[in-house]
């Protein structure tokens, strides 16, 4: 997690911007966050933050801790946004309905960097550290997160639609490129799917069967 724009591009797709795309965003306030993390409830917060030039940042967690990260987090007043969805599991010959992080491992911090004390977020309990980008946390790109927010519904969780449509945030679920977001540029009627994946800094185009997507 000490690593810049590269590393992240890999994991998180277009979730994370490098450095010089971090442009602070204005039109992001006024974003409604659950005040605690009980079962489900996706999101939470110490307070909205009045400042404008606030943008979201990702926090790795230990491993399954990502619940107690975002309440030592509340308890420290931080905004924070754990995004959760209900999926089906099958687990000794049963089918089961869970919950589970839409980013397992991490957990997402809204501050402004120039007047936050963002380094005690480093020890907060259940966090390993902050996604850095050279000596400074690294933004998520402006609007991804938001997004997010908005898709949670009544319950608490992110809401998903079909996944697999052009112009879709989508993840591949296995193969080389496991993990990464990429978006639909165009599918066929035999499966196949187009994405183009920003990977290590720059924007790829691939070609992968529909049923190696899932919903981003």
């Amino acid at each position: 997690m000490h690593g810049g724009g590269g590393w992240l591009c890999g994991a998180f797709g277009i979730v994370l911007c490098s450095n010089a795309d971090a442009t602070p965003n204005h039109g992001d306030e006024g974003n409604a966050m659950r005040p605690d993390l009980e079962d489900g409830d996706a999101a939470g917060a110490g307070g909205l933050m009045a400042r404008s030039d606030a943008r979201w940042y990702a926090a790795a967690t230990l491993p399954r801790q990502e619940a107690l990260a975002a309440e030592n987090l509340r308890a420290q007043s931080f905004d924070f946004f754990l995004p959760r969805m209900r999926v089906t599991k099958r687990h000794a010959r049963r089918v089961i309905q869970a919950v589970d992080p839409v980013f397992p491992g991490y957990v997402f911090v809204r501050m402004d960097v120039e007047a936050t004390a963002w380094r005690c977020i480093n020890g907060t309990r259940g966090i390993r550290q902050l996604v850095m980008g050279g000596e400074r946390p690294l933004p998520a790109r402006a609007g991804v997160i938001e997004t997010l927010i908005a898709s949670v519904g009544d319950d608490g969780y992110v809401k998903f639609t079909d996944p697999v449509r052009p112009g879709a945030l989508v993840r591949l679920t296995n193969g080389p490129f496991a993990e990464a977001l990429g978006e639909v540029l165009s599918l066929d009627g035999r499966g196949r799917v187009r994405l183009l994946l920003s990977m290590f800094g720059s924007a790829i185009k691939v070609e992968t069967e529909r049923k190696r997507l899932a919903a981003a």
